[in-house]
């Protein structure tokens, strides 16, 4: 400290300054209150430390909250997705037995239509048709048929003959025997009933046709 008067260093707390004798107590009390500031700022300073550590602990609680939070709902997400999983490949097996289900729908259709396939197949075996066009009598509607291709028939065939003059014109049957017969050829389009049916619509050919293969049945007694 210096001596307000004469300049010269004097010691701090001193009341007079040896050199020159002038007081120095408002030097002293100018100094102790600069000391009372610095201490004063050095509580302050220490009291903002002080509660800057407490603010980083309550930062770091913070933190700590915020993680755990953010791993609750990370866990809950997982949960989550895995009952939607679960819910979709339920959804799957539900599907899955849906498809099983029209599968073996399908396959007894499949059977039924092959079994009613089959009849019609085995019938049309019986009957023998003797050419590609699946006529037993391919042109009986353009020409008269001979006794001797009706002798080269079974009593059968002789039948269907008969019958297939009616179906070429779309005539349906009371018998489901014949009915099944002319439902496998690929030519017939049964669509007429039978009450209803009208022989006037048979050209000549067929007309004269049906009455020489009635009268055949007759005399070989295929009604009876």
């Amino acid at each position: 400290m210096y001596c307000g008067k004469c300049g010269k260093i004097i010691s701090n707390f001193t009341c007079f300054c040896p050199n020159c004798g002038e007081p120095v107590e408002e030097q002293n009390k100018e100094l102790i209150d600069n000391s009372n500031i610095i201490s004063n700022a050095n509580y302050h300073s220490n009291l903002n430390e002080q509660d800057s550590k407490k603010k980083i602990k309550w930062k770091d609680k913070y933190t700590y909250i915020a993680i755990v939070v953010t791993i609750i709902f990370a866990v809950a997400i997982g949960i989550t997705i895995r009952v939607v999983k679960s819910n979709d490949e339920s959804e799957e097996d539900s599907e899955i037995t849906t498809v099983s289900s029209e599968n073996t729908t399908n396959t007894l259709k499949y059977n039924y239509t092959n079994t009613t396939s089959n009849t019609s197949t085995n019938l049309s075996n019986n009957y023998n048709s003797i050419n590609s066009t699946q006529y037993i009598l391919p042109d009986s509607d353009k020409r008269l048929v001979t006794r001797e291709e009706l002798q080269r028939l079974t009593k059968e065939q002789v039948r269907m003959a008969c019958n297939e003059l009616y179906a070429r014109h779309g005539r349906r049957f009371q018998s489901a025997e014949i009915q099944a017969y002319f439902d496998s050829m690929p030519w017939y389009r049964g669509s007429v009933e039978p009450n209803l049916f009208n022989e006037d619509v048979f050209n000549e050919f067929e007309k004269q046709n049906k009455d020489i293969i009635v009268m055949y049945e007759k005399e070989m007694h295929y009604n009876e």
